[in-house]
């Protein structure tokens, strides 16, 4: 009976031994799994870092063409606008002076309507005179 219960302690024994074994190297390949899963999601991530850089370089350069069109177009306007003011203030300019000459001219026939009534007034002061004598 003793030699029994020394053989059922081997077994024991070595069923500990191989169930640590197995158990270690089922921590061991669970180990490596997690290590590769790790290293996939790392890739991954690394993947998905770099996709988004790109759509985020992508849209800041497409937004910056945007600005660029957007000044190209407020130039153009700008010059649209300074050109079409360099016009009327020229128009107004010559208005201005055409005016200026017109209000002198109608000055100076003013002053010849003014003269002319004055010598007319004098002709028929003398002319009445020279009626009445």
């Amino acid at each position: 009976v003793c030699r029994g219960g020394q053989i059922s302690a081997k077994f024991e024994k070595e069923y500990a031994d191989k169930e640590a074994g197995l158990m270690s190297q089922c921590e061991k390949q669970r180990d490596e799994e997690i290590a590769i899963v790790i290293e996939r999601l790392e890739e991954e991530a690394e993947a998905s870092k770099e996709q988004s850089r790109r759509e985020f370089d992508e849209a800041v350069a497409r937004q910056a063409e945007e600005c660029q069109q957007a000044v190209r177009e407020a130039k153009d306007a700008e010059r649209g606008v300074t050109d079409k003011y360099m016009t009327l203030f020229r128009q107004h300019t010559t208005s201005d002076e055409r005016m200026r000459a017109t209000n002198e001219r109608v000055a100076e026939l003013e002053s010849e309507v003014a003269r002319l009534n004055k010598q007319l007034s004098k002709s028929e002061v003398e002319a009445s005179r020279h009626a009445s004598e």
